[in-house]
C-alpha cells in the first residue's frame, strides 16, 4: 500500500489537531501486522497519535492546509459572525457539525461566532459551549502553528486577538 504522507508531513487529526509524521512502524495488534503513522500531535506535550496507514481515509486525517488557506481562516476569525441559536442542544449541534468538518474555514466559523454569543452574553455561556470554544481555537491554532512554524501558545494568542477575546476570555475558555 502507498504511504499517504511521510516522515516529517504536517498533517491534521480530526480529533487530536495538527502535528507531524514521526516515523512509520509496522505493528501487529490482535494478530493483524499493519502499518501505522505515529504522529506526535502540536497541542499535546505527553502523547503520540497512531493512525493505521489504510485508515486515513476513515478517520479523516489530512495534510495540513497552506498558507493561503489560512490567511482566508484568518480573515472568517475578523468576519460578521452568524447569529447561533438560543437553544442550547441546537446550537451545540450547529457548532459540534462546524466542528467536525475537514474544512478548516467551518472550525473558523464556530469559533467566530461562537466568540461573538460570549461577548453578547458577556462573557457567561454553558460548560460546553465554553469548551465546544476552546476545541475551536486550539485546532485553528495548532495548525496556524504547524503551517507557519511558530509556537502553539502564541498562535493560540493570535487567534484570541482575531476573535477579540479578553485575556479573561480566553482563560475561561480553557476550563
Amino acid at each position: 500500500m502507498a504511504l499517504a504522507y511521510s516522515v516529517g508531513d504536517k498533517v491534521v487529526h480530526p480529533a487530536h489537531g495538527a502535528g507531524v509524521v514521526k516515523k512509520v512502524v509496522l505493528r501487529t495488534i490482535a494478530g493483524e501486522p499493519r502499518q501505522y503513522y505515529l504522529i506526535d500531535p502540536l497541542a499535546y506535550d505527553d502523547m503520540e497519535i497512531m493512525v493505521a496507514v489504510d485508515k486515513v481515509k476513515l478517520i479523516g486525517l489530512r495534510g495540513a492546509s497552506k498558507r493561503s488557506e489560512i490567511r482566508r481562516t484568518l480573515r472568517t476569525l475578523k468576519g460578521s459572525p452568524k447569529r447561533v441559536s438560543s437553544n442550547y442542544k441546537e446550537r451545540q449541534q450547529q457548532i459540534s457539525d462546524k466542528l467536525s468538518s475537514p474544512k478548516l474555514n467551518h472550525v473558523a466559523e464556530a469559533a467566530r461566532d461562537l466568540a461573538a454569543f460570549k461577548r453578547e452574553k458577556q462573557g457567561r455561556m454553558g460548560v460546553t459551549d465554553n469548551r465546544l470554544l476552546r476545541q475551536a481555537r486550539e485546532a485553528i491554532a495548532g495548525e496556524l502553528a504547524i503551517v507557519e512554524d511558530m509556537p502553539f501558545e502564541q498562535a493560540l494568542a493570535r487567534i484570541d486577538e482575531e476573535l477579540m477575546l479578553s485575556e479573561a476570555e480566553s482563560e475561561a475558555a480553557k476550563e
